[in-house]
């Protein structure tokens, strides 16, 4: 069956297995002639496969004797279903296979890996942070549940989540310490800062900013970021009159179809990380109680500014395209707008 899901413009294959729903799987086709073929085809193979294991089951050979999944075949058979992998999905899974390799040289078979391998493999992200224990937990129960199409059980969704994976916060910035951390920028830095500290773009969002999400006559920016790309969920930003003088230089003579082309080339470089670092060292603007100090503070101080300028919350989470109004309270810090019950009536 072919269906279609809120905020996805691909058509969805619906695979049953007995009777049973068994997996939602996009065919990244808008197509419905295009998405058609991928079913039947899908459909055809599972069908087969489930022949043959019924087969073997009257027989009374063990499943274990089925054609072996090797760990080589896991994205050429991903691709099947889902499409290209993202590279961080690859580097995860290449970092997983290159374990086994280490500590259990003689499994090939992706059915061979059991919870207690898995579990082992995860412990050595345990003296790090938890976030990335469970980006590593949640990349490779994505990629086995996904194979559960092939009927490979997913090991990795009963291995327990580590507790205090939100628990970074980054902090606002004063006035004072943006002004402090523009005098010590040159360049690139310079105007992403500016468009941080007056948008609440995220980094990337910024590096790979087109030219036609910007419209300078009316002072407006309409982007999709690339955090919530998934939902096809657009925000509209009001632009700042800094952050227009910094985007109309940009677009002087510039023949790309990105504001900051530079920027895209050496975004996977890591090196504008690094060169923030030492800009907020030498601003003396250090990590402190309220949290840490880092580029994506910027969008901390946006919404905290906003709030303190008395914008409602929902109007900030659309503009900074949050999903709920929590995750832009967890932003905020606003101090200012409680000075009302300064001028709350006496009882005197």
């Amino acid at each position: 069956m072919l269906t279609k899901q809120k905020n996805s413009p691909y058509w969805y294959a619906v695979l049953y297995n007995g009777g049973n729903r068994r997996k939602w799987v996009s065919t990244r086709t808008r197509s419905r002639k295009e998405a058609k073929i991928f079913h039947d085809e899908v459909h055809a193979m599972l069908k087969r496969d489930r022949a043959e294991r019924q087969r073997r089951e009257i027989l009374g050979i063990e499943v274990d004797s089925l054609e072996p999944f090797p760990l080589s075949d896991v994205f050429r058979k991903y691709r099947i279903v889902r499409g290209e992998p993202s590279p961080s999905t690859v580097a995860k899974f290449n970092r997983f296979v290159k374990w086994l390799k280490a500590n259990r040289p003689k499994i090939h078979d992706i059915n061979k890996i059991t919870k207690r391998i898995a579990f082992e493999y995860l412990s050595i992200y345990s003296d790090l942070s938890p976030k990335t224990h469970n980006n590593h937990k949640n990349s490779m129960s994505a990629i086995w549940n996904l194979l559960a199409i092939y009927d490979v059980k997913n090991i990795w969704k009963d291995i327990p989540t580590r507790t205090g994976a939100h628990s970074i916060k980054y902090r606002a910035y004063s006035d004072q310490e943006v002004k402090r951390i523009l005098k010590n920028c040159t360049g690139f830095h310079y105007d992403a800062v500016t468009i941080a500290f007056h948008t609440g773009l995220r980094f990337k969002d910024i590096c790979h900013l087109k030219i036609e999400d910007v419209n300078l006559e009316t002072g407006t920016i309409e982007i999709i970021p690339a955090k919530t790309s998934r939902f096809r969920k657009a925000v509209y930003i009001h632009l700042h009159k800094d952050v227009i003088d910094v985007l109309r230089k940009a677009a002087e003579d510039n023949l790309s179809d990105y504001v900051f082309p530079e920027s895209v080339a050496r975004y996977s470089s890591g090196t504008f990380g690094v060169q923030f670092k030492r800009i907020l060292k030498k601003a003396n603007v250090l990590d402190n109680k309220h949290g840490k100090a880092s580029f994506h503070s910027l969008r901390s101080t946006f919404i905290t500014n906003c709030e303190e300028a008395g914008i409602s919350r929902t109007v900030i989470q659309g503009i900074v395209g949050h999903g709920s109004p929590h995750m832009t309270e967890r932003y905020s810090e606003d101090k200012k707008s409680g000075r009302i019950l300064k001028d709350m009536p006496s009882i005197k």
